[in-house]
């Protein structure tokens, strides 16, 4: 599968590649063909926020349950679960939230510096 932007275009497609024709510079999808040069950009999911996330939703869950554990089983009564517990598992829950949806994505743009091209790189194409 890739995700493709067109030139000129705000949404981004979903397709299987079925051929590439890199004589006529041409890819096929499974539902349309694609000039080379009127794509504009490719974007691809990223799989570390995702993950980074979760420890981070853990670790502030880990980090209020061991407080509240350490408050209510230590018999010493100076000792309480703070705002500093409750300030430390807020930001982490809310950096678990926050980081994937600002890196979600990783985009590859085509322009002056890159450039998208179709090459046939079978071996067995250039033998006669």
């Amino acid at each position: 599968m890739l995700t493709y932007q067109l030139h000129g275009d705000p949404i981004w497609y979903s397709g299987e590649i079925i051929n590439l024709l890199p004589e006529d510079s041409i890819v096929l999808f499974h539902n349309r063909y694609i000039k080379v040069d009127k794509i504009r950009a490719f974007r691809w999911e990223l799989g570390w926020p995702r993950s980074v996330s979760r420890q981070l939703l853990w670790f502030g869950a880990g980090w209020s349950g061991f407080a509240l554990i350490g408050t209510a089983t230590d018999g010493n009564p100076d000792t309480q679960y703070e705002w500093s517990d409750a300030a430390v598992t807020g930001t982490s829950v809310a950096t678990s939230w926050l980081l994937p949806k600002l890196f979600k994505y990783r985009k590859m743009r085509f322009g002056k510096n890159r450039r998208l091209r179709a090459l046939d790189l079978d071996p067995a194409a250039t033998q006669p």
